[in-house]
């Protein structure tokens, strides 16, 4: 195993765990991939040739027997970024279970035996048809297991352990000289009801720790015939959730132990740029991806290894003396009362190495075997902060709207530059640099006239006069590290298949669902389907031909400019070129053309290797908010802004040769109800890979004017926002047009408007004229306002909307909603998303209720303000008890806390059982949920005058409490109508709130929601109005707004 060790260690050494991906191949219910996604790997996916509806990750729907969607399954494993590999190979035709015979019914007969396991000889049809494939599935189960092991790519391959599979020569033959380990496990020993005995074969010692063999103590269910008919073993096919998990946590320590880099426990520690960026809160909003708590939960993690029989219960109520017997890491004497048993699983057990086909023949497992000599296990116990140790941490933390590392690093670094300069300084700074490269293009003409006449004709026309050696000169000048951008512009791009990896943006894999060999050899099948669908447009045309003919213009002028070439009948395209339907979006009073490249098929052919950056308005207000932070100067403080906006964006990048047979766009004229087919020489709007391809260019631009000539500006796609100081706007204005002109990037014109104090891009006003007082202030323009509510307006009017108009309507309505302050508006936007997610249609009154909100939440919000540098934070803590049978049913805590002055005040709250029925109408048995998230309104609604304008950090024990205030939604009316109060206690308050976990041992609200209020100064403690009017304010609100909460959760 050596050799493995040392490729997997040199593939994963100083690797980031969120940047590669696990893959899941015969996957059923992808239980195995949640688990993984879950554990830090989010990329991660399942393959099977159907997608189970039961599915609890991606899947990627691929036929193995098929070779070109062979072909794509092994792109997967070969990419550097396939961290494992899990099969577990179709066992239909292997099963033993066929040899069992049941009196009275029919069974499937055996299709293998002792002497013939790739099957016997004599099967006809579909018998036959079934073994065949499946010694197919087992041969290529066998040769990725052995090309993982070369790769160094830990592997498994499961089936059940008695399994004819083990014994076929397809699966022996394939997997080769392989060294590898087996192990044994029982699904009862991890949650399932019948003892199915499985086999793993894997190439890292770290899974056999999964190896758990039933130990009598519990009851099985029997075999045969479910209740319903069916055969049980069709029951036990999905792995048990444990089972999952423990497999998941084998892979991971596999991965650190080959020096793999996990997640950050806090997200304080996190360096990824791109991950920050996540965590931006200036709109209010927080993200419910994943990403590191403010404080993690335990303060340290302590392994035992030592006998099973002596471990503790998985959570500890006292402290707990460590037994001699147990091997400690770090070394420690006792537990805390806290301590929680986070996995365990065995060290000894049913593994060991196996050399080559030498596989080891178990007998049937014997139940009487003597379970005295129990194998050693390894516990990983998390031990927490006391109270006081978890209050000192969170007090030395920011909150994270104060997290100006979202600002990038690059642009961070200009902005410090500029502080502490004079203007002079970087006048004269940058007109050195802008004179170096004027000088470097004169000497670089002939080498560009050089590289112009050796492009293909359709790219020289498309890329024009643009300086590309020039431009390659100031990528390497800047360190930008996407190498081959200039190379890949003066081939073209390919919208098919892999797109080429950027090296600058944030990692993240998106496998193709189709092979480009597919995609060529089914065109022609899919364009006739394509034609026949724009030939209908015609017939049913009637009052969409305003939309049809701003189309047909648009296509017109597209050809006049020499975007396109055409128009052709469909007997002159070849049998595999590509045809794409062209449609219209209305935006406002203007009509986009969109190119639909998923319906053709194209967008499914791509591997998407990186997300691309974009810059949105949290990134403007963050970068702007630390620049005036940096300085108290009214002059250097009095900033104004200026944007960009590249010229028809797409249209300055040329396709590459390849990509020319699948740009063809189909037409309807409007005036003869013909279809027209045009072939496209640039970038398509709506191929996946034309997103990619642009966003590369535009975050180049950008990089090197900031690393370059320290420009402060910012980009989302084609547009370039600028920020600078009064003094200097007029020269900074001179450098950006000259970089633009001497790079031969063209920029729009009719949108050219000088720096001002206010800044219109994106729809948004960026209103500087407050800068120099210490903020500023965001807002949609009164333009978006009035087309968001016009356009909403139109939808309820006609009381329909498609999937599609409501895919257009919600990016619409998310990029306005952005500047709302506080989250309620998610729920109107989730209403909208199932809409489009039912394949659309009639508007029910949930969803007009929704978009009538979102209506007066765009239309009627005024500016969110941006001050300078970072805001107070406050800390609120909250807990509460339910114990129905005591005499004091239940109790809420709240303890609010500056985290620079310590408590400020705190609450007790006992009730009573009349009082707890009163609030418990849904009857619930423990309403200790509903409990928790009444503990943050109480506190909001107590404490609103002091929090005001705050950030504020809510830390809760209760996970789901949590959950519900992140997503802004509960499964009950109760539930809801608190969150919905709460949001409005938010709002009312400007206050930017934050939800944390906060382990109840760790929690200092856990004593005073328990009465427990000794360590409290008693002039501490807040007034609180009367229980029912605490209810009273939650079901106000539920009855204000529960219909639009209802239509997040109904389709």
């Amino acid at each position: 195993m050596n050799s493995f060790t040392e490729r997997a260690a040199a593939r994963f050494d100083g690797k980031f765990l969120n940047d590669v991906f696990f893959i899941e191949v015969f996957c059923g219910t992808s239980r195995l991939t949640a688990c993984v996604r879950a554990g830090g790997l989010p990329d991660s996916f399942g393959v099977d040739h159907k997608i189970h509806k039961q599915a609890k990750s991606p899947v990627v729907k691929l036929d193995l027997v098929q070779n070109d969607q062979l072909a794509l399954l092994w792109s997967f494993v070969e990419d550097p970024a396939c961290a494992g590999v899990h099969l577990a190979p179709p066992c239909g035709t292997s099963s033993r279970a066929r040899e069992i015979v049941l009196e009275g019914r029919k069974a499937p007969r055996p299709l293998r035996n002792e002497t013939c396991p790739d099957g016997i000889p004599s099967l006809q049809g579909s018998e036959k048809v079934r073994v065949f494939q499946a010694n197919r599935l087992y041969s290529i189960t066998g040769e990725i297991f052995r090309r993982c092991t070369q790769l160094g790519v830990p592997a498994s391959v499961e089936n059940p352990a008695r399994s004819w599979m083990w014994e076929t020569s397809f699966w022996l033959d394939s997997v080769g000289a392989t060294t590898f380990y087996e192990t044994y496990c029982h699904h009862c020993m991890y949650g399932s009801s019948r003892k199915k005995w499985n086999k793993f074969v894997h190439n890292f010692v770290e899974l056999s720790g999964v190896s758990a063999l039933c130990d009598g103590t519990h009851e099985h269910l029997p075999w045969g015939y479910s209740h319903d008919g069916n055969f049980s073993t069709s029951e036990e096919t999905a792995y048990p959730w444990k089972l999952c998990k423990a497999l998941s946590h084998a892979y991971a320590a596999a991965w650190f132990a080959y020096g793999a880099i996990g997640a950050p426990l806090e997200l304080e520690a996190v360096v990824n740029q791109h991950e920050l960026q996540l965590a931006q809160s200036y709109a209010n909003k927080q993200t419910r991806k994943r990403i590191p708590p403010l404080v993690k939960e335990f303060r340290e993690i302590v392994v035992l290894q030592g006998p099973s029989s002596l471990l503790p219960v998985d959570k500890l109520d006292s402290d707990w003396a460590i037994p001699l017997q147990f091997k400690q890491n770090p070394e420690v004497k006792v537990l805390p009362s806290g301590s929680r048993m986070l996995r365990v699983q065995n060290t000894g057990g049913q593994a060991g190495p196996s050399e080559g086909n030498e596989l080891e023949k178990a007998a049937p497992f014997d139940s009487s075997f003597d379970d005295t000599l129990e194998p050693d296990c390894e516990a990983v116990f998390g031990v927490p902060w006391s109270v006081d140790e978890f209050l000192e941490r969170a007090a030395s933390l920011v909150h994270p709207r104060n997290l100006h590392s979202g600002v990038p690093i690059e642009l961070k670094d200009a902005i410090d530059w500029a502080s502490w300069r004079s203007s002079c300084d970087m006048r004269n700074f940058r007109i050195g640099v802008i004179k170096e490269w004027l000088l470097l293009a004169r000497d670089l003409n002939s080498a560009e006239k050089e590289i112009r006449l050796s492009l293909e004709p359709h790219v020289r026309t498309v890329l024009g006069q643009k300086r590309l050696k020039l431009f390659e000169h100031m990528l390497r000048q800047s360190g930008h590290g996407d190498v081959s951008l200039v190379d890949d512009i003066m081939k073209g791009f390919d919208i098919a298949g892999d797109i080429p990896k950027s090296a600058v943006f944030r990692k993240k894999f998106r496998p193709a669902e189709l092979t480009v060999d597919s995609l060529r050899r089914n065109a022609k099948r899919v364009r006739s389907g394509i034609l026949q669908s724009v030939h209908a447009e015609g017939d049913r045309l009637g009052s969409d031909h305003e939309l049809a003919q701003a189309v047909y213009d648009a296509t017109m002028k597209e050809l006049s400019l020499g975007y396109l070439r055409g128009p052709y009948a469909e007997s002159d395209l070849g049998p595999e070129c590509s045809i794409t339907r062209r449609f219209g979006v209305r935006q406002g009073q203007k009509v986009r053309p969109i190119d639909n490249y998923t319906e053709s098929q194209l967008n499914q052919t791509t591997t998407v290797h990186e997300t691309i950056t974009l810059h949105t308005a949290d990134v403007i207000a963050a970068a702007s908010s630390y620049r005036l932070g940096l300085t108290d100067c009214t002059d250097r403080r009095c900033l104004q802004g200026k944007s960009w906006d590249l010229k028809r964006a797409y249209k300055q990048l040329p396709l590459s040769k390849r990509a020319l047979q699948d740009s063809y766009l189909a037409v309807l004229n409007p005036k003869s109800l013909e279809v027209e087919l045009f072939g496209q020489y640039v970038l398509p709007f709506g191929s996946t890979a034309s997103v990619n391809c642009f966003g590369r260019l535009s975050y180049a631009l950008w990089r090197t004017a900031v690393v370059c000539l320290r420009i402060h500006w910012t980009v989302f796609f084609d547009d370039f926002l600028c920020v600078e100081e009064k003094a200097l706007c007029e020269h900074t204005q001179w450098v950006v047009d000259t970089f633009f002109r001497l790079t031969g990037w063209e920029i729009s014109e009719d949108k050219e408007f000088p720096f001002g104090s206010e800044m219109v891009a994106l729809g948004l006003v960026v209103d500087l004229s407050n800068a120099s007082r210490g903020f500023f202030s965001l807002a949609n323009t009164e333009k978006r306002k009035r087309e968001v509510t016009e356009e909403i307006d139109c939808v309820i009017k006609r009381g329909s909307l498609s999937a599609n108009e409501a895919l257009s309507v919600r990016g619409r309505l998310q990029f306005a909603e952005n500047q709302i302050c506080g989250r309620r508006s998610v729920l109107a936007m989730r209403a909208i998303s199932r809409h489009a997610s039912s394949s659309g249609g009639r508007l029910g009154t949930r969803l007009v209720e929704s978009l009538m909100y979102l209506k007066m939440r765009v239309g009627g919000m005024g500016p969110r303000m941006i001050r300078a540098g970072a805001v107070d934070t406050l800390h609120v803590y909250v807990d509460a008890c339910c114990e129905q049978q005591s005499s004091v049913p239940a109790g809420l805590g709240g303890v609010l806390i500056d985290p620079n002055k310590g408590t400020q005040s705190f609450y007790s709250l006992m009730l009573d059982g009349a009082q707890l029925l009163r609030f418990n109408t849904t009857g619930s048995q423990n309403p200790i949920f509903e409990l928790e998230r009444m503990a943050i309104f109480i506190s909001l609604h107590t404490w609103r005058n002091v929090l005001r304008g705050k950030n504020l950090v809510v830390f809760t024990d209760n996970q789901a409490a949590q959950a519900c205030f992140v997503k802004c939604f509960s499964e009950n009316s109760v539930g809801m109508g608190i969150i919905l109060a709460s949001c409005e206690e938010e709002e009312r308050m400007e206050a930017c709130c934050w939800f944390e976990r906060v382990n109840t041992a760790s929690n200092v609200a856990d004593s005073p929601s328990r009465n427990d209020t000794a360590r409290f100064r008693q002039e501490d403690r807040a007034d609180l109005m009367e229980w029912d009017e605490y209810v009273c304010l939650c079901e106000l609100a539920y009855e204000r707004h529960g219909v639009v909460a209802s239509a997040a959760s109904v389709a």
